[in-house]
């Protein structure tokens, strides 16, 4: 591929089977091991391992948490095979991300993603598909997640039988589909962590509009009643989960009806199409020039002083946390 098509710094997230409804769940499920698993996409190798190891203590040093609340959110990934790890000695472990959710590098290479013991089968392995009598919640709320979030409008008009349904023009323009992948900016990941600290129920509303963008990262045009029905949250947390991921340039809307808009995601977070399409973006962006920046980067509140500190701790060195 030309060198000008390529997004550079993008981690490839899965957007059907494990990949985002996966995180939708785990977001819902416990959200101390959602910004952990941020953390951890976000200084993985193209291997898909955390390296050097990395100790619970410091991690709860980054996340400000107790050391037993970083344990039991760890345990909680390796329970559901969002990581695993490599051992080489009693206190050291080797993080390693699930490559069925994401992927930094190319397909081949999942073939090289170290295993525990030799045990292949964790490759194959997604979160929430184990079906045990103990784990039959999770499953079921995994698995409405994943059927609802796949859906087109046409099927969610069947499911829910709404109003009529409107839908954004088709604009005939080329595209270059990368197909069941969603490229996540490295660089956006401390903002992923900070609205995950902010809002829960705005980080799954955010991840179901990735789902349904196009190559140019818009959406078709949605009801709240849809939002709230695809991403199983209750109609009157809509509108303010909303406000705050268009308050912090997570997303803009574009009105269509009173009640009906479309949704531009920016793709300074995510991304669908080649780097060329995504100049093109914030070329015709003649209005809004926040388009250029990652979310919080021109906020002057609490939160964006959050994701500073976070960004900062992100980008330290793994070899330097001990000096926290």
């Amino acid at each position: 591929m030309p060198a000008q098509l390529k997004n550079k710094n993008f981690i490839q997230l899965y957007t059907d089977g494990a990949g985002i409804p996966a995180l939708v769940t785990l977001a819902k499920e416990k959200s101390l091991a959602f910004k952990i698993f941020v953390y951890f996409l976000y200084h993985m190798n193209v291997k898909n391992t955390i390296i050097p190891a990395i100790t619970q203590t410091d991690i709860g040093k980054i996340f400000n948490v107790k050391k037993q609340a970083v344990s039991q959110a760890i345990n909680y990934l390796l329970k559901w095979n969002f990581i695993w790890f490599i051992s080489r000695s009693y206190n050291t472990r080797y993080y390693v991300i699930n490559p069925n959710i994401c992927f930094r590098s190319y397909m081949f290479n999942k073939e090289r993603v170290p295993l525990p013991e030799e045990n292949i089968a964790l490759l194959s392995l997604s979160p929430y598909q184990q079906s045990t009598s103990n784990k039959y919640t999770k499953n079921l709320y995994f698995d409405k997640i994943k059927e609802l979030f796949s859906m087109n409008k046409v099927q969610l008009y069947e499911y829910k039988e709404t109003n009529t349904i409107f839908y954004k023009e088709h604009t005939g323009r080329k595209t270059y589909q990368n197909k069941n992948f969603i490229q996540l900016s490295k660089d956006s990941l401390p903002s992923l962590a900070t609205l995950a600290i902010e809002s829960i129920t705005a980080t799954r509303i955010l991840l179901y509009l990735v789902t349904k963008m196009d190559q140019h990262n818009c959406t078709d045009a949605l009801t709240t009643t849809e939002i709230s029905l695809a991403c199983k949250i209750a109609p009157y947390q809509i509108n303010k989960a909303l406000t705050t991921l268009i308050n912090h340039h997570f997303i803009w809307d574009i009105k269509c009806t009173k009640n009906i808009k479309c949704y531009l995601v920016n793709p300074n977070v995510f991304f669908k199409d080649s780097a060329l399409v995504r100049k093109e973006i914030f070329f015709h962006d003649k209005t809004n020039k926040s388009i250029q920046h990652l979310p919080y980067e021109m906020e002057n509140s609490f939160m964006s002083k959050q994701y500073l500190e976070t960004k900062r701790l992100f980008k330290i060195d793994l070899l330097n946390l001990q000096s926290l």
